[in-house]
């Protein structure tokens, strides 16, 4: 018996082991106690206390069933120190010889009162107490379990595996002596067997402790795994020209920040190496990341390869298509714009352009990766606000490359991590970081208000709208429902509204058509709209 085979001897449990994700002796050894109910004590009646989970040894001196709102069988225990009630309200007919007068019982339970202050378990494990009964070492696990399920069962299969001595040591014995970890061993066995003893001194906690260090070297380990594979995979390799990039950073009304230099240059590095790119672009809001993507795009179409951008909202797309359309005007460059909601012929000739190439830059949404798209030779994606998008789908794309050629990547993000968090949870990426905004931003500040003072941030909403300033009023995700979002968004549209006579407030939202969302953003930019109540569909 190996810890990876299968649970021998119970076949009639596999199919329960298997809604539980329990396959293998393996994960049998690593389905962790939820919780522990302690049986190795027995308390006195008399010196418990309401709130307590404990055990309580006694003798049977009377039973009852009570009709109330339902059948209630009540058998009451003497333990000579004090009466204790135990209530029932599922019993079998056969309670008289169960519950028989004079009859030793342990039951384990939380000590409630009753109506008449009297202590009471409302319906306790019960043991039936024999000479040769002894009470456990160990606290009993409570496991994760399934319908009809026993918890005893499991607690069995796990006694059977540490009977085999199977479980190996993962770790060299000078990483467990410097990080002061305990054996692999050792460690599941305190937490399937926990001791009185071991839980005072919080021998869980340390034992705790070993399994998430393997879990992250685990994760660790993984996401090398997958970096060497990706950076295995084939890519173009793009050098620039200088054809339309030179240009554009003479056009530019402003100078790149040293920190964005530094990340273009890890990225034009990596765009001239024959292995695929997979970087992650990290930087705050404001602080330039559209325009360092937009040069990396410039690089791929001089290099005679097209190039994707894609965003998770058709709000932010558009926002990329029109401020990055004005920057290439003057480069002769065919950039197309790709979303579902665009008209059946209008999406027809946007396909043709990308199967034949003439499209160069295609800036969109979810539609950009479906199976009609495909391209005629693909070198670069950039996927903006990466974590909106699903592993499945961001590989949607990427495997659209051609010639057995995949196409460098690209993924930006404006959630603020810290890069150490970043290259562990990002691991098979490499992380770039916009570490500094451009000259003359204001600096952002983020305030934590209660809901009681809403009144206080509606006055000081109208008070900066009055001074010809604007707002945005994000009705956030409730319970991932749209239909919530969606609601509360037209409710606080009504309320604010009503609230703030003389100042205009728009409303946003993703199930308006595009033609009318545009509308409302034009007039927002246009400062027709001073207060825009939306969803979390303009968010970045």
């Amino acid at each position: 018996m190996q810890i990876l085979e299968p649970i021998h001897n119970a076949e009639k449990h596999l199919a329960k082991l298997a809604k539980l994700n329990i396959h293998n002796y393996w994960d049998l050894a690593l389905h962790i106690p939820l919780r522990y109910e302690d049986l190795t004590k027995v308390y006195p009646i008399a010196e418990t206390q309401v709130g307590q989970q404990v055990m309580i040894q006694g003798k049977i001196i009377g039973h009852e069933i009570v009709n109330k709102r339902s059948k209630q069988l009540i058998v009451r225990v003497d333990d000579g120190s004090s009466i204790i009630s135990l209530l029932f309200f599922h019993f079998y007919p056969s309670y008289t010889t169960q519950y028989a007068i004079g009859k030793q019982i342990r039951a384990h339970g939380e000590i409630k009162a009753d109506f008449y202050g009297n202590k009471t378990i409302f319906h306790p494990k019960i043991q039936t107490v024999h000479e040769e009964s002894k009470l456990s070492n160990t606290f009993s696990p409570i496991y994760p379990t399934t319908n009809g399920f026993a918890n005893a069962i499991i607690a069995q299969l796990v006694e059977d595996l540490f009977n085999a001595n199977l479980i190996p040591e993962t770790l060299p014995k000078s990483i467990l002596e410097h990080y002061q970890l305990p054996a692999l061993e050792q460690a599941l066995l305190t937490l399937h067997k926990l001791t009185p003893e071991q839980f005072k001194n919080n021998y869980q906690q340390q034992a705790l402790r070993r399994l998430k260090f393997d879990e992250l070297i685990a994760q660790q380990l993984l996401m090398q795994t997958i970096y060497a594979h990706k950076h295995h995979n084939r890519a173009p390799q793009l050098k620039t020209t200088n054809q339309y990039l030179v240009p554009l950073l003479a056009k530019l009304p402003f100078e790149l920040t040293t920190a964005q230099k530094r990340v273009l240059h890890e990225i034009l590095h990596d765009l001239t190496s024959p292995q695929q790119m997979n970087r992650l672009l990290q930087g705050d809001v404001g602080s330039g990341k559209t325009i360092v993507a937009t040069i990396a795009t410039l690089v791929a179409i001089e290099n005679g390869f097209q190039a994707v951008i894609m965003a998770p909202t058709e709000i932010l797309a558009e926002q990329h298509y029109t401020k990055i359309s004005a920057l290439l005007t003057g480069l002769d460059l065919n950039v197309v714009w790709l979303t579902g909601s665009l008209t059946a012929k209008t999406k027809r000739e946007a396909l043709a352009k990308c199967s034949n190439g003439e499209a160069q830059l295609i800036i969109g949404t979810h539609a950009v990766f479906q199976k009609d798209v495909e391209f005629k030779q693909l070198g670069l994606v950039v996927i903006d606000e990466q974590h909106r998008f699903g592993v499945e789908q961001r590989l949607a794309l990427v495997n659209k490359g051609q010639n057995e050629l995949h196409p460098h990547q690209l993924m930006m993000s404006a959630t603020p991590i810290p890069r150490s968090l970043a290259m562990s949870y990002y691991a098979d990426l490499d992380v770039s970081s916009i570490d500094e905004l451009p000259p003359g931003r204001t600096p952002i500040k983020t305030l934590l208000i209660n809901n009681v003072r809403r009144k206080e941030v509606i006055k000081f909403v109208q008070q900066h709208a009055c001074l010809g300033n604007q707002a945005y009023w994000v009705c956030p995700l409730i319970e991932e429902s749209e239909t919530l979002q969606l609601q509360t968004a037209v409710d606080t549209h009504a309320e604010l509204s009503a609230a703030l006579p003389g100042i205009q407030v728009g409303l946003v939202h993703g199930r308006m058509k595009s033609s009318d969302k545009a509308t409302v953003m034009a007039a927002f930019q246009r400062n027709e709209i001073q207060l825009l109540v939306a969803t979390t569909v303009i968010e970045v």
